[in-house]
């Protein structure tokens, strides 16, 4: 059984870490901690960057065996189980709240409060929309991986972007029969206004595939982000539901079901990466 690092060379390698993240929020820049005691930081150009990389990988899995948490980084699996649990019930919610022949008066209401939004607000909705997107959201999740030189979370964003498109198709196939009133907005929201050419009429829209994937990567690149920044995952995942309602793709229970769906495996894919 190993034994833990002493708690000299964990608070060396934390402060370490802490100074030489790459960019604020990030626990990442782990490479210190590989260096033996009394070894000072590496020259600058001592190593390639793809060195850097796997240095840095490896240090990354030797503290996570050890159980050592680095400067700012994500809470104890425990609560990313709080997270996927908290997932699985506003799933459960919203596919009880969307059990019926039509869409109710309330979420009708919200829809057109936010659908009949000021065209000028399409500007700036638009971009982080797109983080919904398979391609866009994937690679910045990547960004961010790369950028903390966490391959374990690296390969936490490519496992949500490949788990988004199962779960979405599983949780339709399950539901279709039973929410088949959960159509697109165009088809079952009388005065809808669609924005976006790429906007469909029609169609089974249950649950939003932009929000799965956006909530689920937010949760995944949170374990390289400090607690401080995590405002960042959680603002945008709120712009991406707020936009696919305002752009006429969604109705309101179809983002919060994919706020829910992507918590959940963002929330489990978090354990493993953690």
């Amino acid at each position: 059984m190993d034994e833990a690092p002493p708690r000299a060379a964990r608070q060396r390698c934390d402060r370490r870490g802490a100074a030489g993240a790459p960019f604020p929020g990030f626990g990442g820049a782990r490479l210190a901690c590989l260096l033996p005691d009394g070894a000072g930081p590496p020259p600058p150009g001592g190593l390639s960057p793809w060195a850097r990389w796997n240095a840095s990988a490896a240090a990354t899995s030797s503290s996570r065996e050890h159980g050592v948490e680095q400067a700012g980084s994500s809470p104890l699996t425990f609560e990313w189980l709080v997270v996927a649990g908290l997932g699985a019930g506003v799933l459960a919610a919203s596919i009880l709240a969307a059990r019926g022949r039509t869409i109710s008066p309330a979420e009708a209401w919200v829809f057109h409060a936010i659908n009949g939004l000021p065209n000028w607000l399409y500007w700036l909705l638009w971009p982080p929309m797109q983080l919904g997107n398979l391609v866009v959201g994937t690679a910045a999740g990547m960004a961010i991986a790369v950028g903390a030189r966490d391959v374990v979370v690296g390969s936490g964003v490519v496992l949500a972007a490949a788990f988004k498109l199962v779960t979405e198709r599983i949780i339709r196939k399950q539901t279709a029969h039973a929410l088949s009133s959960r159509q697109r907005p165009g088809t079952s929201q009388a005065g809808a206004i669609r924005r976006g050419r790429d906007v469909p009429s029609s169609g089974l829209s249950f649950p939003s595939g932009h929000v799965i994937l956006v909530a689920a990567i937010g949760v995944v690149v949170a374990a390289d982000l400090s607690v401080t920044y995590w405002w960042v995952p959680i603002s945008l995942t709120a712009l991406v539901m707020l936009g696919r309602i305002y752009v006429g793709a969604h109705n309101p229970l179809d983002v919060t079901a994919g706020l829910g769906a992507g918590l959940l495996l963002g929330g489990a894919l978090a354990v493993l990466v953690n």
